[in-house]
């Protein structure tokens, strides 16, 4: 998990109403309207929100979605939709970030903040909201690992865990993804890491969404923690081989090559 805040980001966060000024992407159209003097509906904004949300790397698109989400959430406050994408974009804010030197300890506790706000939101009005408890425990993660808390380490494990419940699709299998990294990066007894409790939910994550980049790698390298070079072969050869998803491009070469990397040691050994 890696995290600057731009300018338009504390602005899309803050209290003010100065977001309305924030400009879309060139890439993105606007969503077509019978009445075009119309304000968007929820569904409108839902409909913009995803195209921003599933091109994270467009210059200005994060910042985009975070500014209308806010707008949209503080006028449709019954929308559990709306709610659910605005914690979405600051996750995918905190994901995206690049530290930069001089910046404060804690850079992104303001968008972490909001997301979980806007996340426990969705829920105050569906608790069975899958989406919602997904990015909630995917950013009370975030808040353990800035805070080095256990306590909220585990919180997080029961987000996630009622997300494979309500939503196992979602992100690619993230519910399944994330449980199997709070295994594979928690040390063990008595605390709760286990690799082959990480196996078992890459494994899974792996069969429910196999087009998922990150499912393989992070199997791969649960099997290579647990002595199992020849499965871990497997897995970041089709790494490697994989093809970048649109939007993604930048995220899924890292991934090409920390598998090309791992493929490495594994013919050192």
């Amino acid at each position: 998990m890696k995290w600057v805040v731009s300018l338009a980001l504390v602005l899309a966060l803050s209290d003010s109403d100065r977001t309305v000024g924030i400009d879309p992407p060139v890439w993105a159209r606007p969503v077509c309207r019978q009445d075009p003097k119309a304000e968007p509906s929820p569904e409108e904004l839902k409909t913009q929100a995803r195209r921003d949300l599933d091109h994270p790397e467009a210059k200005g698109s994060l910042d985009h979605a975070l500014a209308f989400l806010k707008e949209g959430v503080k006028r449709h406050p019954e929308s559990k939709e709306l709610a659910s994408l605005l914690a979405e974009a600051c996750c995918r804010t905190i994901e995206a970030h690049e530290p930069k030197a001089g910046e404060p300890q804690d850079p992104l506790k303001e968008v972490r903040d909001a997301g979980l706000k806007s996340a426990r939101a969705a829920l105050s009005v569906d608790a069975d909201c899958g989406p919602a408890h997904y990015w909630c425990g995917y950013l009370i993660l975030h808040s353990a690992e800035a805070e080095s808390s256990y306590r909220l380490l585990k919180e997080g494990l029961r987000e996630l865990e009622t997300a494979e419940r309500l939503a196992c699709d979602i992100d690619l299998a993230g519910p399944l993804r994330m449980q199997g990294r709070i295994y594979q990066e928690t040390p063990g007894w008595p605390l709760l890491g286990s690799i082959k409790k990480a196996i078992r939910l890459y494994e899974r994550a792996v069969q429910k969404s196999p087009e998922g980049i990150l499912n393989h790698l992070w199997l791969g390298e649960a099997y290579q923690a647990n002595h199992q070079p020849d499965l871990a072969r497997i897995q970041f050869q089709w790494v490697k081989s994989a093809e970048a998803r649109t939007g993604h491009e930048k995220e899924d070469e890292n991934a090409r090559k920390e598998a090309a990397s791992r493929l490495e040691q594994l013919q050192e050994r």
